[in-house]
């Protein structure tokens, strides 16, 4: 039986991975999409989803998220501004030097948190929520019934670190952006399970420029697409990090959420998201082992999951293809 999933995205670039993982993936199926601002603007975001669902032909509805940051209706004190002419890591459109063509009929006339909420309501129990950007749109969700909320089957959230931050050095940008979200969002753990899928594990996903290059050879049209998406997204590895590779934040959270066995160790903690207004906002906080509201992986199979990679993306063919190479090494 297929898995029923809402995935709430911002691509960005792995966002872009992320959603064609789930839209190859035999046993998954994507209710719909909504959108939300973070590495680019809201329009830009949606209208990158309808980009992606056009090219592979696909009829999934987008469902537009909430033009407000959750922590700016809560905190007067809140004030995040970005200029996203300077947010380069993703490209000028969001999806590095790939050029695709929207699909405004994509969008629908429905607003995110409607869509959520409504379709929650309908299948109880059964949705699994996959949140690839910052959590804005289901803290309003929340706030709007957190009755309903409660029977989510599960949120795997990509945000968050507990070593490590990227857009500060103590905090992961998706929590920064709207930090009394994902304090909002945490309070259903008591209710539901919660796996924060934070940056001491996603750093470990790292597609080397082998991996890369046999995408594009085992399919050239599909892998060469995922290459254009991801050329500016490597230069900024290489260039800040000295990373040769694409570090697959959000691709690392749906593939987890099919196969949790890929996580080989994972804190099961009280986590709390810090709203200060100094150098910690956005870091994510133990504050109590005896209680639990999340979910933390912080270690990862790399071999086995780039194995998932390759076949629910390209087949069992490539997979084969792709052990054959290795074990040519």
């Amino acid at each position: 039986m297929k898995r029923k999933v809402i995935i709430d995205t911002d691509p960005g670039i792995d966002d872009a991975l992320a959603i064609i993982f789930a839209l190859q993936h035999p046993d998954i199926e994507v209710l719909g999409f909504t959108s939300v601002g973070g590495n680019k603007g809201l329009q830009s975001t949606t209208d990158n989803v309808t980009r992606i669902l056009n090219y592979f032909g696909s009829d999934i509805k987008v469902y537009k998220g909430s033009e407000k940051n959750y922590s700016k209706t809560v905190d007067s004190n809140f004030n995040l501004s970005i200029d996203y002419s300077k947010e380069i890591i993703h490209g000028s459109n969001g999806l590095g030097s790939a050029v695709l063509d929207k699909n405004d009929a994509l969008i629908s006339d429905k607003d995110a948190v409607t869509f959520i909420l409504e379709t929650i309501e309908k299948y109880p129990n059964q949705v699994d929520l996959i949140t690839l950007g910052p959590l804005t749109n289901i803290a309003f969700c929340i706030e709007k019934n957190f009755d309903i909320m409660k029977q989510l089957k599960s949120i795997h959230s990509m945000g968050g670190g507990i070593h490590r931050g990227n857009r500060t050095p103590l905090a992961e940008f998706n929590y920064w952006f709207d930090p009394h979200s994902v304090n909002k969002v945490f309070e259903l753990g008591e209710y539901l399970p919660i796996f924060m899928i934070g940056l001491d594990v996603t750093h470990q996903a790292v597609l080397d420029m082998n991996d890369l290059t046999f995408m594009q050879l085992i399919d050239p049209k599909l892998g060469q697409l995922i290459n254009q998406m991801l050329d500016s997204y490597i230069l900024n590895y290489w260039e800040n990090q000295r990373i040769l590779g694409a570090v697959m934040h959000d691709l690392t959270a749906i593939v987890g959420y099919m196969y949790p066995e890929l996580y080989t160790e994972v804190l099961d903690i009280n986590l709390y998201c810090s709203t200060a207004d100094d150098v910690t906002i956005g870091q994510t906080i133990i504050t109590d082992t005896a209680m639990v509201n999340s979910h933390i992986p912080m270690k990862l199979n790399v071999e086995v999951y780039k194995q998932h990679v390759i076949k629910d993306i390209f087949g069992q063919e490539a997979l084969n293809e792709y052990t054959t190479y290795l074990n040519n090494e």
